[in-house]
């Protein structure tokens, strides 16, 4: 091959007609529309006008061949919908680093563009408004591009890359393709929504730094995975039962995860001040609509089956009364340990009820463990607590005397079983466990039932504030010793057992002597070690 074809493409190409191949003194103009921002040629007078790279040099040679490039190529497609021959800085976003090395960027109104080397940060201040009347809080979120130590908050996205905060075009860290939706996170929301919020942020964009009070936001790799639910939304006038199938979050609506595709979930801890960022794991859709579908159609009487007799729609089952029934009695109790269930109150013409039972407590403080009686309370009617957890271990639902089928949240049912044991006749909890029941019980009618235990409870958190003064004893104690004092006492005030199990050598005898010493100050006592010597002198 010939040296002028090896390198061909590297030849001048010819001006076309109409392009003036002198140098003038022309400049780089930034524009707006509805797509986006653009680039055009203009001349002194900020008109546009065409001219061949040839005639100039350096930086504005390349951008003017990066355009003519451009322009030629898009001669040939029809675009309906944006104006032709515009070159749009999105579609060719290398073109702006280009311009940063000419000084001759203009905008609408003729006012001169430059760029700033230093790359900016893209911030989200989120800040909490004064609580409303009414108990709200609001949060309010502001975009500020953070650079010199000074925020921006006027500023305008160019591209992904790039944002213009007048006079000065800056860099900024690549914040993704959908930057030019960020402005829609400057709003004000309820503060009950930030995990959302911050859900949408994490999923659409990429290095936004957020700043939220002190909270600490640290990104994991710990997957999140949704439960798979079922909706009852609504029976029709023929008694038609519409149920959806979908799946579920934590602290997130079922709507919210159909709404929005989410690749990451935040989580906001309070007691830690930390917001985590974990990725998102959906479970596939397809798979429980055929399970549920199968079930479904088992009930479908051969004989007199419909095509209305189950619909699908998506995600939506439309069922006919008489198959909807069945599926109720026979498959859902079955389904509750994977499937979450809402609405289900929409059931009461299957007599199914979704009560929150409360828990009630007449318990008697033992050593170490509160014995006595426990019942769960559905509206009124009690069933003592073994039998309902029987019930529900058996048959996922617990049974009612007017013959409803009261379905119960499963984590609750696992505390109580956890928590709770039988002995006898009576159920027993360890008294170090109080703080968990007092989650599951009836705060008005049981809070004075908790309040001798509880105040026992807290004095285990206080043994160290205790100023109780040491007997006189011939040795002296180190620190922890007297800790060890301290717990050994307020156990034989509050009448409570326990167990001092130090490593060996650290003084437990001594612990112990120091304890009867200041139970019986003034009697001889016999040595605990070394015989059956009185000791008249501990």
């Amino acid at each position: 091959m010939s040296f002028s074809k090896l390198f061909g493409d590297f030849k001048r190409e010819k001006t076309p007609l109409g392009v003036k191949s002198v140098a003038e003194e022309i400049y780089f103009q930034l524009l707006s529309d509805e797509f986006g921002y653009y680039l055009e040629v203009v001349d002194t007078k900020a008109r546009a006008t065409q001219v061949s790279h040839t005639a100039y040099t350096g930086a504005m040679r390349d951008v003017l061949r990066q355009i003519e490039g451009i322009k030629n190529r898009s001669a040939f497609v029809i675009d309906w919908e944006k104006p032709s021959g515009r070159v749009y800085l999105p579609e060719h976003p290398y073109l702006l680093a280009q311009l940063s090395h000419c000084h001759n960027v203009i905008g609408d109104k003729k006012q001169q563009f430059t760029f700033v080397e230093e790359q900016a940060t893209v911030r989200l201040s989120i800040t909490n408004l004064p609580e409303n009347i009414d108990g709200t809080i609001m949060c309010q979120a502001q975009l500020l591009a953070w650079r010199d130590d000074v925020g921006i908050s006027n500023f305008t996205f160019i591209t992904e890359e790039y944002i213009l905060a007048q006079p000065a075009i800056i860099r900024i860290q690549n914040v993704g393709s959908n930057y030019h939706r960020l402005p829609l996170l400057n709003a004000t929301f309820e503060q009950a929504e930030l995990a959302q919020y911050l859900s949408l942020l994490y999923t659409y964009f990429d290095n936004i730094e957020v700043i939220y009070d002190d909270y600490e936001i640290s990104p994991s790799s710990d997957v999140v995975s949704t439960e798979p639910c079922l909706i009852f939304e609504r029976m029709d006038t023929n008694e038609s039962l519409y149920m959806r199938v979908g799946q579920m979050l934590e602290n997130f609506s079922f709507d919210f995860l159909e709404q929005f595709d989410l690749q990451y979930v935040a989580s906001i801890n309070d007691l830690d001040r930390k917001i985590t960022v974990r990725p998102l794991e959906l479970r596939p859709l397809d798979s429980m609509l055929d399970e549920i579908g199968a079930f479904l159609r088992r009930h479908i009487k051969k004989e007199r089956r419909r095509m209305d007799d189950v619909v699908q729609s998506d995600a939506l089952f439309i069922i006919e009364r008489d198959v909807a029934a069945a599926f109720i009695y026979t498959d859902l109790p079955s389904l509750l340990h994977k499937y979450k269930v809402y609405g289900a109150e929409k059931l009461k013409n299957y007599k199914i009820a979704t009560i929150q039972p409360s828990l009630q407590l007449k318990l008697n403080h033992g050593i170490d463990f509160l014995e006595g009686d426990a019942f769960l309370d559905f509206e009124g009617e009690m069933i003592s607590l073994f039998d309902a957890i029987t019930q529900y271990n058996n048959q996922s639902y617990i049974l009612l005397s007017d013959g409803r089928q009261a379905i119960v949240n499963e984590g609750y049912m696992k505390k109580l079983q956890r928590l709770f044991k039988k002995k006898k006749d009576k159920v027993q909890i360890s008294f170090f466990d109080l703080p968990l029941v007092e989650d599951l019980i009836d705060e008005k009618v049981n809070k004075a039932s908790f309040s001798k235990s509880r105040a026992i409870f807290d004095g285990f958190n206080k043994i160290n504030e205790h100023t109780t003064e040491l007997p006189a004893i011939q040795a002296d104690l180190r620190s922890y010793q007297k800790y060890g004092f301290k717990w050994l006492m307020y156990l034989h005030q509050i009448k409570l057992g326990g167990c001092l199990a130090d490593d060996m050598g650290l003084g437990k005898t001594l612990q112990a002597l120091t304890l009867l010493a200041d139970i019986y100050p003034n009697k001889a006592t016999l040595a605990l070690v070394g015989g059956n010597a009185p000791h008249p002198n501990i």
